[in-house]
């Protein structure tokens, strides 16, 4: 109420504000328009009760770039959260989910349907069998197809891929359930369908004004931020 709205009301520079109930919205989000802004708001869970905008973070990837691979690594990054106080076991698992992780991102990101290139994507496959008979989907005739082009994406899917199917059974199974539970939150449809196609870009807040909201309950804060 002292600082936030007001400077809503009045600054004229782009801003990307995390609205836990959607207060700041309700508030300034005229006043924004009126200065000429394009205003978007992401409120996956309708707390405003307005439609909401998405956004798909892999639409920033670019494969053909030498900054894919750190494109990637930033993006697993913000996926999987760790404490300062993990130990030498947990470190480990988590490094090897990121690295799982990285490589089925870049591998949805490449297929030829471009509604398959989301997050709730690289989620169904790695929620898959981890191996199948016969024609049945499975991580592992994926990881069979990332393995076959180690050219693409400067060879991350295919290192990827090798590093897991190198592992003795148990620790991949240990590393698949790491990437599991730390990618579980794309299992709510909402968050799914928030972050499947983007209506903006964030790029554009430094070339135009633009003011994006983000409104996240205080109860999903803790599982989804």
């Amino acid at each position: 109420i002292g600082a936030v709205i007001p400077t809503l009301l009045e600054y004229p520079g782009s801003a990307l504000v995390l609205d836990i109930k959607g207060e700041n919205y309700a508030v300034t989000s005229r006043a924004r328009r009126n200065m000429g802004h394009e205003v978007y708001l992401i409120d996956p869970f309708q707390v405003t009760g307005n439609a909401g905008a998405s956004f798909n973070p892999l639409d920033m990837l670019d494969l053909n770039s030498p900054d894919a691979v750190g494109q990637v690594a930033a993006l697993v990054e913000t996926l999987v959260v760790t404490g300062a106080s993990q130990d030498d076991s947990s470190a480990h698992f988590n490094d090897s989910a990121k690295d799982l992780i990285k490589g089925v991102i870049v591998y949805v990101k490449n297929m030829k349907d471009p509604s398959r290139r989301t997050l709730g994507e690289m989620r169904r496959i790695l929620s898959l069998p981890l191996q199948a008979e016969g024609d049945t989907e499975s991580i592992a005739r994926h990881l069979g197809v990332m393995q076959s082009d180690p050219s693409l994406a400067h060879g991350i899917p295919a290192r990827s891929a090798n590093g897991f199917l190198s592992k003795e059974s148990r620790e991949a199974s240990g590393v698949l359930s790491t990437a599991l539970r730390h990618t579980s939150f794309l299992d709510d449809p909402r968050i799914a369908t928030a972050l499947s196609k983007s209506d903006f870009s964030f790029a554009d807040l430094k070339r135009k004004p633009m003011t994006v909201y983000v409104v996240m309950p205080p109860d999903r804060l803790a599982a989804q931020v």
